[in-house]
């Protein structure tokens, strides 16, 4: 309880940035991307950021992924391209936009 008082200017910096950065541009991409794409489309994306978590690892933190980290990132990558096929028996529902029910 008493951690706050004794924070430095450097952890308090941390704190704002965490809440600005990550946190609220991520929600307003999010919402951009909602607004311009589909839902069934932008969902996929998801699927994506554990790769992209580990590239931007490797790069900016030279951390070195570990072989059954490599095999979840390409298990998902994999689970993207397999539900961006499209069957041609099958109708899109999901990328139409909805009706307005007032």
């Amino acid at each position: 309880v008493g951690a706050p008082k004794h924070a430095t200017v450097s952890t308090w910096a941390s704190i704002v940035f965490l809440g600005i950065g990550p946190s609220a541009i991520g929600f307003l991409a999010w919402s951009y991307a909602l607004s311009k794409l589909p839902l069934g489309t932008t969902s996929l994306s998801l699927y994506a950021v554990p790769a992209i978590t580990l590239v931007l690892g490797l790069v900016f933190l030279h951390e070195t992924p570990k072989p059954l980290a490599l095999l979840g990132g390409l298990i998902a990558l994999a689970g993207v391209g397999i539900t961006r096929r499209t069957s041609p028996n099958v109708p899109q529902i999901a990328d139409q936009p909805v009706p307005n029910r007032r």
